[in-house]
C-alpha cells in the first residue's frame, strides 16, 4: 500500500492547525508562518520589520522503537520544532504565542487528527526551547517549543507500507 509518509501528514496537520488558529493569526500572520514543505520554497534572508514575528516549523529527530509496544506493533516519535523569529517581542508575547500555538494543536485533538497512525502528542518542557543557533543565515530564529508526535502503527501495516 502506498500513502503519502506519516511525517509529512504531521507537519501538515500541525501547519494547517496553526495556520487555522485565529487567536495565534492575530498575533503572527498566516503569511508569515513559513513551509518548508511548499513547493519551491526559498528562506528570506532578511526580513522587514512588519514581517514579524514569524514561524517556523521544522522537523528534527526521529526515534524508532521496532519492538516497543509488543511483537506485533512498532511505534516511533518525530519532533518537529517551532521557531519564531520574533524581533523585538516581549517574554510575555511568546508566552502568548506559545499558549495559542498550544491551543491550535489540541483543537484538531491528541492525534492530530490521523488516528490510524499517531497515538499522541506533546510540547514537552525539555531546556530545548528558545535556543538561538548563531550559525543560521538568520540568527534571530530561536526555537519557541518542540512539538512531538508518538506514532504507532501493527508491524504488518509498517511493513506493508511504502511512501510517496
Amino acid at each position: 500500500m502506498t500513502q503519502q509518509n506519516p511525517f509529512g501528514r504531521a507537519y501538515a496537520a500541525i501547519e494547517s492547525a496553526l495556520k487555522a488558529w485565529s487567536p495565534l493569526t492575530t498575533l503572527v500572520f498566516p503569511g508569515n508562518i513559513q513551509n518548508l514543505q511548499a513547493t519551491g520554497y526559498k528562506p528570506r534572508n532578511t526580513v522587514q520589520s512588519a514581517d514579524r514575528p514569524e514561524l517556523m516549523l521544522t522537523e528534527q529527530r526521529m526515534g524508532f522503537q521496532p519492538f516497543s509496544f509488543n511483537a506485533t506493533g512498532v511505534s516511533f516519535r518525530c519532533s518537529y520544532p517551532l521557531k519564531i523569529s520574533s524581533g523585538s517581542l516581549g517574554i510575555e508575547k511568546l508566552n502568548i504565542v506559545s499558549w495559542e500555538v498550544g491551543r491550535a494543536l489540541n483543537a484538531i485533538g491528541p492525534q492530530l487528527g490521523m488516528p490510524e497512525i499517531v497515538q499522541e502528542w506533546e510540547i514537552p518542557s525539555d531546556g530545548q526551547a528558545r535556543a538561538s543557533d548563531p550559525t543560521a543565515k538568520r540568527p534571530d530564529w530561536t526555537v519557541l517549543l518542540v512539538i512531538v508526535v508518538q506514532f504507532a502503527m501493527t508491524r504488518q501495516q509498517y511493513m506493508n507500507t511504502t511512501f510517496t
